[in-house]
């Protein structure tokens, strides 16, 4: 399930929304992890040391430190926070270009294509989710084509039924012989479709 390298995905927002609810989500939680880790670092500091420095540095000057200290640490942040976005962008393009590729691949199936195989690339998730997918697929082409061979029969049988009626004398013999196989062919037909579920099976 990989494509070549003439066919490699180059553009990272595939699911845009996804994805950037998902970059979204990352930022929300490296803030959330560096303001805790701040505070407990300051009050950990302020716990060990704030009396100490007190007696060292006017109340004034500590007060300075402090904010250059939190201004130091919100300019490193911004200049995190975009790259932290484009990593979690990148990283969840192997998934979110699997997902777009994987429904277009099963709306094609749902409009009646069965020719084609689902194929993801070399370092893409969610390939259990595409091979079982393609198996499934594999498997409705079966179906589709015992069904396409049923039918062919049932037609056959029903033009060889018009050709013997067709004629001034049928035997009948012969015709009751061709009904049959045509009956025959219908009840396989009619077994094979009973093999699919169309309604909800209610307990």
């Amino acid at each position: 399930m990989e494509t070549s390298s003439a066919q490699k995905r180059r553009t990272y927002l595939i699911k845009t929304k996804l994805q950037l609810k998902y970059a979204a989500l990352i930022l929300i939680f490296m803030f959330a992890v560096a303001w805790i880790s701040g505070y407990t670092v300051y009050y950990t500091g302020w716990l060990l040391m704030g009396e100490k420095l007190s007696n060292v540095y006017p109340q004034g000057r500590l007060a300075d430190i402090m904010r250059a200290i939190n201004f130091t640490l919100f300019l490193r942040l911004a200049f995190i926070a975009p790259l932290v976005a484009l990593i979690s962008i990148f990283l969840s393009h192997r998934v979110a270009g699997p997902l777009f590729r994987i429904e277009r691949f099963i709306r094609s199936v749902a409009r009646g294509d069965l020719s084609s195989r689902l194929q993801l690339r070399k370092n893409d998730e969610l390939k259990d989710v595409a091979g079982a997918i393609n198996d499934m697929t594999d498997d409705l082409k079966n179906r589709v084509k015992k069904l396409m061979g049923l039918t062919n029969m049932a037609g056959l049988e029903l033009e060889k039924l018009r050709r013997i009626l067709g004629k001034e004398l049928p035997d009948m013999d012969v015709v009751k012989a061709e009904v049959e196989e045509l009956a025959k062919s219908i009840k396989d037909l009619d077994d094979h479709l009973s093999e699919y579920r169309v309604t909800a099976v209610i307990d």
